[in-house]
């Protein structure tokens, strides 16, 4: 097997030591992808034709997507670089084409309904 998105050929087992359902080692050693991670890449990579002309920000750094599958990435890291709160971003309405927020939504502690119209006021 190879991962499709660094080149890898070497797994290892999954968090906790999890085995893919057929037995074999889901993590790649290089780009530590998982099978969701893969399967996201080539979603987007199929898309590529689409994508080509979007403006896309990411919430915290995702292996998964590749920046120059789009006119315009951002990326937001949590008291990083780009540092945005994605309940109260302060960008202008129709900024983004798409906005990714993989393994991020989960940890918002307030998810009401207005916050997340916030985010949708963003994407044109």
């Amino acid at each position: 097997m190879i991962c499709n998105i660094c080149g890898g050929g070497s797994f290892l087992p999954g968090y906790g030591g999890r085995l893919a359902p057929n037995g074999i080692n889901p993590a790649c050693s290089g780009c530590k992808s998982v099978e969701r991670h893969r399967i996201v890449y080539a979603m987007y990579r199929a898309l590529s034709s689409f994508t080509a002309s979007l403006r896309c920000l990411q919430f915290a750094p995702d292996g998964s997507i590749d920046p120059k599958q789009f006119a315009q990435f951002d990326t937001s890291v949590y008291k990083g670089k780009n540092s945005m709160d994605i309940t109260r971003t302060g960008l202008a309405d129709a900024s983004y084409n798409l906005i990714v927020t993989n393994h991020v939504l989960e940890h918002v502690s307030d998810r009401s309904e207005e916050h997340t119209s916030e985010l949708q006021s963003h994407v044109r």
